[in-house]
């Protein structure tokens, strides 16, 4: 398996660098982050939970995007009847000093998150596994009161850090030191936020989210769509806090006791950057909407990257083509005498 997976991401790295695929890449991204951010900014105002569904879905189709690329064409399109500007772009052969510089600049976004992945490791190491009868108790009550069933490890770290939800294959909780000094009611809020995170997942999706911002680290409309999936998970485990009977006056104050900082890949209860538009958040009454328009947005945002990837105007056997750039230099540097050459 791992095998497969390393040979599918070697094609998809062998296309984006041989082939001319480099400005198609930087082109349709940017009209997709574009279409998805104006979508995400509509559905704010309206619906968090929403609005935290569609933003993952946008990073992930723009994760998927450069694999769409390998896709074949499909030429159903109208014909170009003049030529556009940002579609001969497109259909140039990218310079090597440009796929040299997307490739820096990957490595050093994916070296980030390597670095926070060796901090976790460092968390973990310099933390112990929690065996208190009472607080287990707890926990069990708390994902009982939101759904969660699977299995949890929480761990009491030594030194700052914490609270924060981290694993992708092993739920974990890191705790503070002083955790024992905490009131009932706060060891309920944390293990109720910090269950959420993993009942949504979110420490996976934060790491596809890293990804996708790494993989187009140029578009400042991905890093957005990026920080809005951090603010919204948080936004959605809030109201699911707030849901299991939580005053949000109490809670506010619990948040803001508790701001503390994570590694890049965690999720940190109260990160002190987003603290002030939670709580405001806390305080904001959002529509419900159902389901099935969540589902068709999100579907909508799915074909619109596989249609930019595929879709290509078709090719009119009565005109011919306009030359591209590289034909008009050939055709310039070309000898008009090719017999005379000795």
């Amino acid at each position: 398996m791992t095998k497969f997976h390393g040979s599918v991401l070697w094609s998809i790295l062998n296309h984006l660098l041989k082939n001319n695929a480099m400005y198609s890449l930087f082109l349709y991204t940017w009209i997709f982050s574009a279409a998805a951010l104006l979508v995400i900014a509509w559905m704010e105002r309206k619906n968090a939970e929403a609005t935290y569904r569609i933003t993952r879905a946008a990073l992930t189709a723009l994760l998927m995007l450069p694999a769409m690329l390998l896709l074949p064409e499909w030429h159903v399109l109208p014909a170009n009847t003049q030529i556009h500007p940002m579609i001969e772009i497109a259909r140039q052969s990218s310079p090597l000093w440009l796929k040299l510089l997307w490739g820096i600049g990957v490595f050093f976004c994916l070296a980030k998150i390597a670095a926070s992945f060796w901090q976790l490791r460092r968390w973990r190491m310099a933390s112990i596994a929690i065996t208190d009868t009472e607080l287990m108790a707890q926990v069990k009550n708390c994902c009982e009161r939101i759904g969660h069933q699977g299995n949890l490890e929480i761990r009491q770290l030594h030194g700052d850090g914490g609270p924060a939800a981290s694993g992708y294959f092993r739920a974990t909780i890191y705790l503070p030191e002083h955790w024992r000094d905490w009131s009932e009611t706060t060891r309920d809020a944390v293990l109720l936020h910090e269950i959420s995170h993993h009942l949504n997942r979110d420490p996976f999706w934060r790491l596809l989210s890293l990804c996708a911002r790494s993989l187009h680290w140029f578009n400042p409309c991905v890093a957005w769509l990026s920080h809005k999936w951090v603010d919204h998970s948080e936004y959605n485990c809030d109201a699911r806090v707030i849901k299991s009977g939580f005053r949000k006056d109490t809670y506010a104050h619990i948040l803001c006791d508790l701001a503390s900082s994570a590694p890049y890949s965690a999720m940190a209860m109260a990160a002190p950057s987003s603290l002030e538009k939670r709580i405001r958040k806390l305080g904001t009454n959002m529509q419900t909407h159902h389901h099935l328009w969540i589902y068709l947005v999100i579907t909508a945002l799915i074909f619109t990257a596989l249609s930019l990837a595929v879709l290509r105007p078709a090719k009119d056997p009565g005109s011919p083509l306009p030359p591209t750039l590289e034909d008009t230099e050939l055709r310039l540097d070309a000898d008009p005498f090719p017999a005379d050459a000795p």
